[in-house]
This record gives C-alpha cells, sequence and structure tokens, in this order.
C-alpha cells in the first residue's frame, strides 16, 4: 500500500480510514466494544456494533469518562455523553501492508481513576513502531464505572474492557500488518498492575504471550468485603445503596462527578472501618476504586496464581523505580525533616501494614540521617512495590516461567530521584511534555531510550530483553537503568528486601 496516503482496512466491524505519519500509519479511536451508555455503564462490555461505510480514525477518540483527571474540561464534559464511544483503541503500524510483525498492547496509567491512550505524556506510541513493531494503545472504563464494587454488577468491569481489547486484537490485528501469535502487553503504574492482573486472570489466557508490569507501585488487590465497603462509603455520598439498580437512578454526570469527592473524602479521612485497609494500601491513600478478589477474572492474587503454575506460559520483563512511591504517598508520608523517633512515623508505616520495628531498625541503619519522611518512602517502596515484585519472580520461576528483572534509577535532577512511572518519557520519547510538567528538567541522558527501547522490543520480538531471567540456582540478575553504564547486577538493596520479606506485615500481599 502507497505510505503516502491515508489507508482504508478492513476490520470486523467495518471499514477505518488511517493516517500516515511518516513511516507509520496511526488509527485512532477504533470502537473496540460497545458506548457503556445507560445501565451499560456498570455492565460487561459488549461487542462493537458494525458500522456501514468507511469510518474516520485520523484523530484520538473519546476519552472514558472520569471524574479524577488532568484532562481539558472540554475532554471531560464530552465524555459524559451517553454515546460516548469511549471503549477505543488506537493502533500505530509500521507496515500496514506487511504480517507478522509482533504487536505491543499499551495499558495506560493514572491510579485506575483517570488517563487516556490518546494523553500526551504516552501517546506517541510510533517512537516504538518506528521500530518494528505493531503498537496498540487501548482506553478501559476507570473510577466506579470500572472497580466500584456494587450488587448486582459485575465485578473489575475495567479489567473486563482490557480482555475485550486484548480479544479485539486476536480478531483484527492482521490486517495491521500485526502477528496475533506474539502479543506482549506491557503498562506503567496501574497499567503495569494491570499486565500483572491479566496474567493472574484465567479470563485473559491465550489472549497475549508476554507481559512488561513497569512502575506499578503495590500489587495489592482488594477482598470483596473490603471492596463492598469503599462502594458503600461512597454510595452513602451520593444518597444511594451501593447496588446496579440504585445507581440506575443517579445521572451519568453526578456518578463520575462523586468520584472526585470521593478522592477528596478518601484522602484525609484513611479509615480502614470506611475503605478497607488493602484500598488504602493499594491506593497509596490516594485512590478508593481498585481491582478486587473475583470467581471469574481474579481468582488468585498475582504472586499465589504464579506459585500454583505457570499461568498462560506467559514470560515476564518486571521492572520498578528505585523510589517508587516518594512523589505518590504525599499524603500519608510524615513531613519532611521529622526525626525517625516522630509518632508519625508509626502512624504512616502503620497505614500501609509495614510497621515492623526490625524492618525500621534495617533502613535507619542505611539511613544515618534519620529523617522520617525519606525513612517512610523507602520502607513503603519495598512493602508496596519491591517485595511483592520480587516474590511474584521468584514464585514464577519456580513454576517453571520466564522472568526478567529491571529497575530504572535514573534520578531527574529535578525531584532528585528515580521516581514513580520515571521511565514513560524515555520510552516513548516525550521529554518535552515531561519537562513542560516540570518532572524532567533540561539535561536528559538520551542514551537511556535506546537502551529502553532496545530491551523492550527485543523482548517483545523474541522473549529476551538481552539479560539473563530470574534463576532460583544464582543471586537475580536486574538491568538498572542509570544513565551511565546500566549494569545487571545482583539485587539492589538485598539487606532491605530481606528484612521486608521476613516481616509477618508482608502477608498477603501481591
Amino acid at each position: 500500500m502507497n505510505s503516502t496516503t491515508d489507508p482504508v482496512v478492513t476490520i470486523r466491524s467495518g471499514r477505518v480510514l488511517g493516517r500516515a505519519d511518516g513511516p507509520v500509519t496511526v488509527f485512532e479511536g477504533i470502537p473496540y466494544a460497545a458506548a457503556p451508555a445507560g445501565e451499560l455503564l456498570f455492565d460487561v462490555p459488549r461487542p462493537a456494533p458494525a458500522w456501514a461505510g468507511v469510518r474516520d480514525c485520523t484523530a484520538p477518540g473519546p476519552w472514558v469518562p472520569q471524574g479524577v483527571s488532568i484532562a481539558s474540561p472540554d475532554l471531560l464534559e464530552s465524555s459524559l455523553a451517553e454515546d460516548n464511544e469511549c471503549l477505543n483503541l488506537n493502533v500505530t503500524t509500521p507496515d500496514v501492508g506487511g504480517s507478522g510483525l509482533p504487536v505491543m498492547v499499551w495499558i495506560h496509567p493514572s491510579a485506575f481513576q483517570a488517563g487516556s491512550n490518546s494523553e500526551s505524556r504516552f501517546a506517541t506510541t510510533a517512537a516504538l513502531a518506528r521500530r518494528g513493531v505493531v503498537v496498540v494503545a487501548i482506553n478501559y472504563r476507570l473510577g466506579a464505572p470500572g472497580f466500584a464494587e456494587i450488587a448486582g454488577a459485575p465485578s473489575n468491569r475495567g479489567l473486563r474492557d482490557q480482555i475485550a481489547a486484548l480479544q479485539w486484537v486476536q480478531d483484527n490485528i492482521r490486517v495491521f500488518g500485526g502477528d496475533p501469535d506474539n502479543v506482549t502487553i506491557f503498562g506503567s503504574s496501574a497499567g503495569g498492575l494491570s499486565c500483572a492482573l491479566l496474567f493472574a486472570s484465567p479470563a485473559a489466557a491465550g489472549l497475549f504471550h508476554r507481559a512488561i508490569p513497569q512502575s506499578s507501585g503495590p500489587v495489592v488487590v482488594a477482598d470483596p468485603d473490603e471492596a463492598r465497603l469503599a462502594a458503600r462509603t461512597w454510595a452513602t455520598r451520593l444518597g444511594v445503596e451501593p447496588t446496579r439498580a440504585a445507581l440506575a437512578g443517579v445521572s451519568r454526570k453526578d456518578v463520575i462527578g462523586s468520584q472526585l469527592a470521593a478522592v477528596l473524602d478518601f484522602i484525609p479521612n484513611l479509615d480502614a472501618r470506611l475503605w478497607g485497609a488493602a484500598t488504602i494500601r493499594a491506593g497509596f491513600g490516594v485512590v478508593p476504586f481498585i481491582p478486587v478478589l473475583d470467581e471469574q477474572i481474579l481468582p488468585q492474587r498475582p504472586v499465589e496464581a504464579a506459585a500454583s503454575r505457570a499461568t498462560h506460559g506467559v514470560s515476564l520483563l518486571l521492572g520498578q523505580s528505585t523510589s517508587e512511591v516518594e512523589a505518590i504517598a504525599a499524603t500519608i508520608a510524615p513531613a519532611a525533616g521529622t526525626p525517625s523517633e516522630d509518632p508519625s512515623l508509626a502512624r504512616a508505616l502503620g497505614l500501609i501494614g509495614a510497621d515492623d520495628p526490625a524492618v525500621l531498625e534495617v533502613f535507619r541503619h542505611n539511613r544515618p540521617a534519620g529523617d522520617a519522611q525519606r525513612l517512610f518512602y523507602a520502607i513503603a517502596a519495598e512493602y508496596l512495590a519491591r517485595a511483592p515484585y520480587m516474590a511474584l519472580a521468584e514464585n514464577y520461576a519456580a513454576a517453571g516461567g520466564t522472568v526478567f528483572l529491571n529497575e530504572f534509577a535514573w534520578a531527574t535532577p529535578v525531584m532528585g530521584v528515580a521516581g514513580h512511572s520515571a521511565e514513560l518519557p524515555f520510552l516513548f520519547e516525550t521529554y518535552e511534555v515531561f519537562q513542560s510538567m516540570g518532572l524532567l528538567g533540561e539535561d536528559i541522558p538520551m542514551q537511556l531510550t535506546e537502551e529502553m527501547q532496545r530491551a523492550w522490543i527485543s523482548f517483545a520480538t523474541h522473549g529476551d530483553p538481552g539479560w539473563a531471567p530470574v534463576s532460583l540456582s544464582r543471586p537475580n540478575p536486574v538491568k538498572v537503568f542509570d544513565a551511565d553504564s546500566n549494569p545487571v547486577e545482583p539485587t539492589p538493596r538485598a539487606d532491605e528486601l530481606a528484612a521486608v520479606r521476613a516481616s509477618k506485615a508482608l502477608a498477603n500481599r501481591g
């Protein structure tokens, strides 16, 4: 096909028009499921209806309705329309007339409460597609419509959307040059956690072959009772029972708008009797709606699924940032400069279930300055992020699975640490966007982009990022992305990890 003209391809729902963008072709806003209108807002995703003629897919599609977002007011207002076809996806391909190309499916971040497949921080999937892969970026339901545990409605609706999108990839990706038998899912933050949950989900079996959960923070999943508790606290603010029937009488605008009020109520009132302890841990004290254990989608936590069987035969590339929680747990952290003996540290650690004196002693020894905030962030990162993921990695390796580890360690001059999702501007080449947000600084180590993209693409293509997998017969090799030597080394900060993993407070994580 002539790459200088805008191409038309035929998928199961009808014909779609894309646009040429240099060496790649982009199709945006393709519906993979029906608009979640009316009672469908809290239902399973339904197939997208077919259309006649050619559908224009040359511009971004609608955003999912969301009450907590960095989107413009116009975008948020338009997302409230009943006919909003927000369950859409974008496809970027280097060869729309080709075949057999690896496929990478991007699941966006933002705490299961916000975000979009066309958000500027990571919308330039062309950076990866130029390296020879077909990239798909998906939307999924967020906040209460996606994850509130309400009576009469299926659980984990946002994850069900992701599974429906992966089924769409299986059914349609060949016409974009992709190989449905070589699909890698990847994501950061909530998108990374989604990858870990899909890895554990029997409902997603066979829909992908590799997964890259990156910078995903905690891998805590709510128990049903806790999730119902959080939903009741939210619904009470709306003046209704937390049931699908009762919520049907609430306007879409009020359902979505109430989510911001729920978050603002959640942050200063971190009471497990109102929201549930797992909700507080998983949401870093910021967000109240998270995935939940259920019979169909998540019968087990990822660590349990990995230990019991080599789940789906999927290979994993697991990664974290060195300082995973500093940018997102400020609402519960002690104030900067607070002495480590201050009671505020014990209170903050108690909120995340990390108040083990033996663990605190190890971290204090390694940080003699004794600042309570620095100690909290370091301990929280181990409890909520690295320790559960290392358990997942080792359990999976013991069950015969293949798993590789990485750590993003380059500290931005703005933040002074390698924080949550700090890898994104390098993976997607969106430096200017992050600079405009005041998150990156001016002196950018461009070599990180080459190192990371090469590893991600190699893993998606061949299942090998370029270093050894986890093996129980040797120390775990971890690729450290630090902008200089980018070494592969044994587990960093092994004494702190060991202390946390020995703690009884780590039970039921992952």
